[in-house]
Protein backbone atom coordinates (compact mmCIF):
# COMPACT_ATOMS: atom_id res chain seq x y z
CA UNK A 1 0.00 0.00 0.00
CA UNK A 2 1.70 3.47 -1.44
CA UNK A 3 0.52 6.41 1.10
CA UNK A 4 0.75 9.91 0.10
CA UNK A 5 0.03 13.08 1.92
CA UNK A 6 -1.91 15.77 0.63
CA UNK A 7 -0.08 18.80 0.12
CA UNK A 8 -2.01 21.00 2.40
CA UNK A 9 0.63 19.27 5.22
CA UNK A 10 3.58 20.29 3.80
CA UNK A 11 5.90 22.93 6.07
CA UNK A 12 8.88 23.04 4.09
CA UNK A 13 9.84 21.31 0.63
CA UNK A 14 13.11 20.16 1.03
CA UNK A 15 15.04 19.15 -1.90
CA UNK A 16 11.77 17.86 -3.75
CA UNK A 17 8.75 19.09 -5.52
CA UNK A 18 5.00 17.98 -5.96
CA UNK A 19 4.45 14.90 -8.55
CA UNK A 20 4.20 16.20 -12.44
CA UNK A 21 1.25 14.36 -13.20
CA UNK A 22 -0.57 16.19 -9.66
CA UNK A 23 -4.02 16.58 -11.93
CA UNK A 24 -4.25 12.70 -12.70
CA UNK A 25 -2.09 11.40 -9.79
CA UNK A 26 -4.34 8.54 -8.17
CA UNK A 27 -2.44 9.87 -4.50
CA UNK A 28 -1.87 13.43 -3.88
CA UNK A 29 1.13 14.11 -5.31
CA UNK A 30 3.60 13.17 -2.15
CA UNK A 31 4.77 9.85 -1.62
CA UNK A 32 8.30 8.67 0.89
CA UNK A 33 9.71 7.79 -2.03
CA UNK A 34 10.15 10.92 -5.42
CA UNK A 35 11.60 9.31 -8.69
CA UNK A 36 13.78 12.16 -10.27
CA UNK A 37 13.76 12.82 -13.86
CA UNK A 38 16.15 14.36 -15.89
CA UNK A 39 17.30 16.55 -13.22
CA UNK A 40 14.30 18.70 -12.02
CA UNK A 41 11.16 16.77 -12.63
CA UNK A 42 9.52 14.67 -10.11
CA UNK A 43 6.91 11.46 -10.20
CA UNK A 44 5.28 10.07 -7.13
CA UNK A 45 6.12 6.48 -6.75
CA UNK A 46 2.29 5.73 -7.72
CA UNK A 47 2.70 7.50 -11.11
CA UNK A 48 6.05 5.95 -11.73
CA UNK A 49 4.33 2.99 -11.70
CA UNK A 50 1.48 3.36 -13.81
CA UNK A 51 2.00 5.97 -15.85
CA UNK A 52 5.71 6.32 -16.54
CA UNK A 53 7.45 4.40 -19.77
CA UNK A 54 9.77 2.01 -19.53
CA UNK A 55 12.42 4.15 -21.35
CA UNK A 56 11.97 6.85 -18.79
CA UNK A 57 12.21 4.54 -15.64
CA UNK A 58 15.65 3.91 -17.01
CA UNK A 59 16.47 7.57 -16.47
CA UNK A 60 14.54 8.12 -13.33
CA UNK A 61 16.58 8.58 -9.63
CA UNK A 62 14.52 7.58 -6.32
CA UNK A 63 15.27 10.26 -4.03
CA UNK A 64 14.18 10.30 -0.27
CA UNK A 65 11.31 13.05 -0.17
CA UNK A 66 13.28 15.21 2.56
CA UNK A 67 10.28 17.77 2.62
CA UNK A 68 8.88 18.52 6.27
CA UNK A 69 5.09 18.27 6.92
CA UNK A 70 2.75 19.75 9.91
CA UNK A 71 1.11 17.76 12.51
CA UNK A 72 -2.69 17.00 11.07
CA UNK A 73 -3.45 17.72 14.85
CA UNK A 74 -3.64 22.00 14.72
CA UNK A 75 -2.71 22.85 17.89
CA UNK A 76 0.53 20.40 17.65
CA UNK A 77 3.87 22.18 16.32
CA UNK A 78 5.78 19.62 15.51
CA UNK A 79 7.62 19.25 12.01
CA UNK A 80 7.64 16.15 10.76
CA UNK A 81 9.74 13.66 8.21
CA UNK A 82 7.35 11.73 5.84
CA UNK A 83 7.43 8.35 8.30
CA UNK A 84 7.13 10.32 11.24
CA UNK A 85 3.56 11.81 9.84
CA UNK A 86 2.59 8.67 8.90
CA UNK A 87 3.14 7.09 12.00
CA UNK A 88 2.14 10.02 13.61
CA UNK A 89 4.88 9.80 16.19
CA UNK A 90 4.63 13.30 17.27
CA UNK A 91 1.47 13.12 19.87
CA UNK A 92 -1.54 10.96 20.84
CA UNK A 93 -3.96 12.90 18.84
CA UNK A 94 -2.10 12.71 15.83
CA UNK A 95 -1.50 8.72 15.89
CA UNK A 96 -5.26 8.52 16.22
CA UNK A 97 -6.49 10.78 13.57
CA UNK A 98 -7.99 9.37 10.55
CA UNK A 99 -7.21 11.07 7.31
CA UNK A 100 -9.58 9.19 4.83
CA UNK A 101 -9.16 11.18 1.75
CA UNK A 102 -5.22 10.48 2.41
CA UNK A 103 -6.08 6.41 2.34
CA UNK A 104 -4.42 6.62 6.34
CA UNK A 105 -7.14 5.58 9.16
CA UNK A 106 -6.96 3.89 12.41
CA UNK A 107 -7.25 0.60 10.43
CA UNK A 108 -4.65 0.62 8.45
CA UNK A 109 -2.57 -1.60 10.70
CA UNK A 110 -4.76 -4.36 8.70
CA UNK A 111 -3.04 -3.34 5.28
CA UNK A 112 0.56 -2.88 7.26
CA UNK A 113 2.27 -5.28 9.63
CA UNK A 114 4.92 -4.22 12.01
CA UNK A 115 7.37 -5.92 10.65
CA UNK A 116 6.43 -4.42 6.74
CA UNK A 117 6.80 -1.17 8.02
CA UNK A 118 10.26 -2.19 9.73
CA UNK A 119 11.70 -3.31 6.26
CA UNK A 120 10.26 -0.09 4.43
CA UNK A 121 12.22 1.95 7.38
CA UNK A 122 15.05 -0.39 6.49
CA UNK A 123 14.96 0.46 2.76
CA UNK A 124 14.76 4.12 3.54
CA UNK A 125 17.72 4.06 5.63
CA UNK A 126 19.47 2.15 2.79
CA UNK A 127 18.32 4.84 0.32
CA UNK A 128 18.99 7.72 2.47
CA UNK A 129 22.81 6.85 3.41
CA UNK A 130 23.42 5.78 -0.67
CA UNK A 131 21.89 9.57 -0.47
CA UNK A 132 24.46 10.81 1.81
CA UNK A 133 27.32 8.25 0.22
CA UNK A 134 26.54 10.73 -3.39
CA UNK A 135 26.35 13.81 -1.17
CA UNK A 136 29.52 13.83 0.16
CA UNK A 137 31.19 12.24 -2.82
CA UNK A 138 30.31 15.76 -4.47
CA UNK A 139 31.19 17.19 -1.55
CA UNK A 140 34.59 16.39 -1.91
CA UNK A 141 34.80 16.95 -5.23
CA UNK A 142 33.95 20.30 -4.82
CA UNK A 143 36.25 20.74 -1.77
CA UNK A 144 39.11 19.59 -3.99
CA UNK A 145 38.40 22.02 -6.63
CA UNK A 146 38.24 24.62 -4.14
CA UNK A 147 41.94 23.16 -3.02
CA UNK A 148 43.23 23.84 -6.02
CA UNK A 149 41.38 27.27 -7.25
CA UNK A 150 43.12 28.53 -4.05
CA UNK A 151 46.33 26.85 -4.87
CA UNK A 152 46.24 28.57 -8.11
CA UNK A 153 45.25 32.16 -7.06
CA UNK A 154 48.15 31.87 -4.21
CA UNK A 155 50.36 31.01 -7.06
CA UNK A 156 48.95 34.12 -9.29
CA UNK A 157 49.01 36.75 -6.27
CA UNK A 158 52.15 35.88 -5.47
CA UNK A 159 53.33 36.25 -9.44
CA UNK A 160 51.46 39.57 -9.26
CA UNK A 161 53.11 40.80 -6.22
CA UNK A 162 57.12 39.69 -7.55
CA UNK A 163 55.54 41.79 -10.91
CA UNK A 164 54.78 44.66 -9.28
CA UNK A 165 58.43 44.42 -7.24
CA UNK A 166 60.22 44.08 -10.70
CA UNK A 167 58.18 46.87 -12.12
CA UNK A 168 59.09 49.17 -9.05
CA UNK A 169 62.43 48.26 -8.90
CA UNK A 170 62.84 49.51 -13.33
CA UNK A 171 60.81 52.21 -12.81
CA UNK A 172 63.18 53.42 -10.53
CA UNK A 173 66.20 52.73 -12.70
CA UNK A 174 64.56 54.41 -15.53
CA UNK A 175 63.87 57.51 -13.51
CA UNK A 176 67.09 57.96 -12.76
CA UNK A 177 69.77 56.59 -15.41
CA UNK A 178 67.48 57.75 -18.42
CA UNK A 179 68.94 60.75 -19.40
CA UNK A 180 72.49 59.89 -18.50
CA UNK A 181 72.41 56.80 -21.06
CA UNK A 182 72.83 56.68 -24.61
CA UNK A 183 69.80 56.86 -26.99
CA UNK A 184 69.87 52.85 -28.13
CA UNK A 185 70.92 52.20 -24.74
CA UNK A 186 67.41 54.33 -23.71
CA UNK A 187 65.18 52.14 -26.21
CA UNK A 188 66.10 49.17 -24.95
CA UNK A 189 65.67 50.60 -21.46
CA UNK A 190 62.04 51.20 -22.38
CA UNK A 191 61.70 48.10 -24.15
CA UNK A 192 61.87 46.39 -20.96
CA UNK A 193 60.04 48.72 -19.33
CA UNK A 194 57.00 48.37 -21.37
CA UNK A 195 57.24 44.55 -21.50
CA UNK A 196 57.26 43.83 -17.44
CA UNK A 197 54.17 46.63 -17.71
CA UNK A 198 52.67 44.56 -19.75
CA UNK A 199 53.20 41.54 -17.67
CA UNK A 200 52.39 42.95 -15.06
CA UNK A 201 49.24 43.90 -16.45
CA UNK A 202 48.81 40.70 -17.32
CA UNK A 203 49.43 38.71 -13.51
CA UNK A 204 46.86 41.40 -12.78
CA UNK A 205 44.34 39.81 -14.96
CA UNK A 206 45.42 36.63 -14.38
CA UNK A 207 44.70 36.88 -10.41
CA UNK A 208 41.68 38.45 -10.58
CA UNK A 209 39.77 35.40 -12.93
CA UNK A 210 41.86 33.09 -10.40
CA UNK A 211 40.21 35.08 -7.18
CA UNK A 212 36.60 34.91 -9.45
CA UNK A 213 36.80 31.20 -9.91
CA UNK A 214 38.34 30.36 -6.29
CA UNK A 215 35.08 32.60 -4.70
CA UNK A 216 32.88 30.22 -7.10
CA UNK A 217 34.17 27.10 -6.28
CA UNK A 218 34.10 28.43 -2.54
CA UNK A 219 30.27 29.14 -3.00
CA UNK A 220 29.98 25.39 -5.35
CA UNK A 221 31.75 23.82 -1.62
CA UNK A 222 29.50 25.36 0.74
CA UNK A 223 26.00 24.56 -1.17
CA UNK A 224 27.45 21.05 -1.07
CA UNK A 225 28.23 20.94 2.25
CA UNK A 226 25.06 22.06 3.43
CA UNK A 227 23.28 19.36 1.07
CA UNK A 228 25.39 16.71 2.48
CA UNK A 229 24.87 17.78 6.36
CA UNK A 230 21.07 17.66 5.15
CA UNK A 231 21.22 14.65 4.10
CA UNK A 232 23.47 13.26 6.73
CA UNK A 233 20.49 14.78 9.29
CA UNK A 234 17.76 12.67 7.59
CA UNK A 235 20.17 9.53 7.32
CA UNK A 236 20.67 10.05 11.58
CA UNK A 237 16.75 10.69 12.00
CA UNK A 238 16.04 7.40 9.93
CA UNK A 239 18.50 5.72 11.69
CA UNK A 240 17.05 6.70 14.92
CA UNK A 241 13.88 5.85 14.22
CA UNK A 242 14.47 2.87 12.85
CA UNK A 243 16.71 1.87 16.55
CA UNK A 244 13.91 3.18 18.39
CA UNK A 245 11.17 0.34 16.04
CA UNK A 246 13.47 -2.15 16.99
CA UNK A 247 13.34 -1.99 20.21
CA UNK A 248 9.52 -1.27 20.27
CA UNK A 249 9.69 -4.61 17.86
CA UNK A 250 11.41 -6.52 20.62
CA UNK A 251 9.36 -5.40 23.14
CA UNK A 252 5.91 -6.21 21.53
CA UNK A 253 6.72 -9.68 20.54
CA UNK A 254 7.57 -10.22 24.14
CA UNK A 255 4.46 -9.23 25.13
CA UNK A 256 2.67 -10.92 22.45
CA UNK A 257 4.12 -14.00 23.51
CA UNK A 258 2.83 -13.31 26.63
CA UNK A 259 -0.14 -12.57 25.70
CA UNK A 260 -0.60 -16.10 23.68
CA UNK A 261 0.49 -17.80 26.18
CA UNK A 262 -2.02 -16.20 28.63
CA UNK A 263 -4.62 -16.75 25.81
CA UNK A 264 -4.29 -20.35 26.13
CA UNK A 265 -5.30 -20.62 29.34
CA UNK A 266 -8.08 -19.35 29.18
CA UNK A 267 -11.66 -19.98 27.74
CA UNK A 268 -12.71 -18.59 24.47
CA UNK A 269 -16.26 -17.87 25.86
CA UNK A 270 -15.92 -16.40 29.29
CA UNK A 271 -12.40 -16.15 29.68
CA UNK A 272 -11.83 -17.74 32.85
CA UNK A 273 -8.85 -19.55 33.54
CA UNK A 274 -9.21 -23.74 32.50
CA UNK A 275 -9.37 -25.89 35.83
CA UNK A 276 -9.29 -29.68 36.72
CA UNK A 277 -12.51 -29.00 38.74
CA UNK A 278 -15.78 -27.51 36.58
CA UNK A 279 -13.96 -25.89 33.72
CA UNK A 280 -11.88 -28.66 31.41
CA UNK A 281 -10.63 -27.60 28.26
CA UNK A 282 -12.27 -28.99 25.51
CA UNK A 283 -12.04 -29.09 21.81
CA UNK A 284 -15.31 -29.59 19.22
CA UNK A 285 -14.97 -30.64 16.13
CA UNK A 286 -15.04 -27.61 14.26
CA UNK A 287 -11.40 -26.86 16.26
CA UNK A 288 -12.78 -24.19 18.96
CA UNK A 289 -11.82 -24.14 22.41
CA UNK A 290 -14.41 -23.69 25.51
CA UNK A 291 -14.47 -24.67 28.86
CA UNK A 292 -16.86 -27.39 30.04
CA UNK A 293 -18.93 -25.58 32.06
CA UNK A 294 -19.90 -23.13 29.27
CA UNK A 295 -20.41 -26.04 27.05
CA UNK A 296 -22.67 -27.35 30.15
CA UNK A 297 -24.42 -24.17 29.99
CA UNK A 298 -25.68 -24.27 26.27
CA UNK A 299 -29.80 -23.95 25.37
CA UNK A 300 -28.55 -25.56 22.17
CA UNK A 301 -25.82 -27.94 21.19
CA UNK A 302 -24.05 -25.44 18.90
CA UNK A 303 -20.17 -24.57 19.22
CA UNK A 304 -20.49 -20.27 20.62
CA UNK A 305 -17.90 -19.32 18.41
CA UNK A 306 -18.43 -20.23 14.99
CA UNK A 307 -21.97 -21.36 15.35
CA UNK A 308 -21.52 -25.61 14.04
CA UNK A 309 -23.72 -27.81 15.60
CA UNK A 310 -22.23 -30.75 17.97
CA UNK A 311 -23.23 -33.56 19.80
CA UNK A 312 -21.69 -34.83 23.27
CA UNK A 313 -19.48 -37.23 21.60
CA UNK A 314 -18.25 -34.68 19.26
CA UNK A 315 -16.10 -32.97 22.51
CA UNK A 316 -12.87 -33.86 23.65
CA UNK A 317 -11.40 -33.17 26.74
CA UNK A 318 -8.05 -31.27 26.75
CA UNK A 319 -6.05 -32.49 30.01
CA UNK A 320 -3.52 -29.61 30.80
CA UNK A 321 -0.50 -30.29 32.86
Amino acid sequence: MVVSIPLEYVYSWGSVKECNFLDSCDGSGLTETMMQYNGSHFYCTICYEEIISEEHKNRCIPRVNDAKFKCPEKNCESKLYFHQFVAGKCCDKAKNKTILENGLSTDDEHHRTEFQDLKKMMNLLELSEQEERIAKEIMDSKAEKYEMSTSDFNEKKTARKQSRTDLASLLKIAGTSIDEEKENTERLKLQELRKIMDEHETAMNDEEISEKKMEEDKKSLDQATSEFMKKKEKREQVQSDLSLSFSDSAENLVINQEERENQCDKCNVCFEKYNKIDRHSCSLKCGHLTCRKCLGELTENICPICREPFTEENIIKIYLR
